[in-house]
């Protein structure tokens, strides 16, 4: 395929989406490819189109599998499609997930009696709680151009957000829903919808974020340490570490960059092999190869996942090719 063909990501993912077809979740496999390093490589003209379309194949796959792995147990009504504002990520056994199904149950019910909530709903929906699409029709026939803004679930399960007049009423939805959602663990949107329509999210039994240098693990009490353990592996993988480099590979990584902050130059890497078996006896490199092979290494478990950055990619001129 010429390259010319797709010179942008939108055009990239319109073919993607001719090529292989509808997924349960595209948006997410494309994210799982940036996060994979892929969409930089093709970018940079390193990575087949052919090679990016196998990629994606196996991402449709591995999400087919995991929403038939998920049927065994009925889901709570909430966001089960586009943006999922809830979704449980960690592989949980049997009885996690029963546990997490009665978690969520629990405060679905303890909510419900929330004198708050009660009040509201009297006021609000004096006649019965809505279907989703009431819900829906209540905020847009409401909607106007100055007022209170709503977050809500739209009808794909995605986060959207409408102004609506300033009644009472509306205030006291958002008041409530902001409540619950500090409480209870809900995005304010999901706090919302299960005012109008009774229909409850899910409490995720374990989730975890990640920032360029840190993972950080929320988790539930029964939730197991080997459960633990194999989420914290899985986001340190997306998170794009490959694994523990030696440490005379960080020494050589380290030289590299101290060479490159204190001559504010590309190095020569032969020149700096040198310097460095000079330095450390005990550790020479016989070949350029080898040492810009610990070098390289050394930069792909430690900073390529901090390439996010837009300051990192302003340096692809001063480090040597990675």
């Amino acid at each position: 395929m010429d390259r010319s063909e797709v010179t942008s990501e939108d055009r990239l993912r319109e073919r993607l989406r001719t090529d292989v077809g509808a997924l349960p979740d595209f948006d997410a496999g494309m994210e799982t490819l940036r996060e994979l390093g892929v969409l930089d490589e093709y970018e940079r003209e390193a990575y087949h189109y052919e090679d990016l379309v196998a990629d994606f194949e196996k991402i449709k796959v591995a999400q087919r599998n995991l929403a038939r792995s998920s049927e065994r147990v009925t889901l709570p009504p909430g966001p089960q499609r586009g943006e999922e504002v809830r979704s449980p990520e960690a592989d949980l056994t049997d009885y996690e997930l029963e546990c997490m199904y009665a978690v969520s149950e629990y405060y679905a019910l303890a909510a419900t009696w929330r004198p708050q909530v009660r009040l509201l709903r009297e006021r609000l929906l004096p006649n019965s709680l809505l279907s989703p699409e009431e819900a829906r029709e209540l905020l847009a026939t409401n909607a106007t151009s100055e007022g209170i803004d709503l977050e809500y679930l739209d009808a794909e399960g995605r986060i959207a957000t409408v102004t609506v007049s300033q009644g009472s009423n509306f205030r006291r939805l958002k008041s409530v829903g902001s409540l619950l959602a500090g409480e209870y663990g809900w995005h304010e949107a999901e706090a919302i919808h299960f005012i109008l329509t009774g229909e409850h999210s899910l409490i995720p039994a374990i989730t975890g974020k990640r920032s360029l240098d840190t993972i950080s693990i929320y988790t539930s009490p029964y939730v197991s340490a080997k459960t633990v353990s194999d989420f914290y592996r899985e986001l340190r993988q997306r998170s794009g570490r490959s694994g523990a480099t030696q440490p005379k590979g960080v020494r050589v990584l380290r030289t590299v960059l101290n060479n490159v902050l204190q001559e504010d130059t590309l190095p020569d890497l032969n020149e700096l092999r040198k310097l460095w078996n000079e330095r450390h006896p005990d550790e020479t490199f016989s070949r350029r190869r080898e040492f810009e092979k610990a070098y390289k290494a050394a930069f792909k478990a430690i900073i390529k996942p901090l390439e996010k950055l837009p300051d990192v990619h302003g340096l692809r001129n001063k480090l040597p090719s990675v």
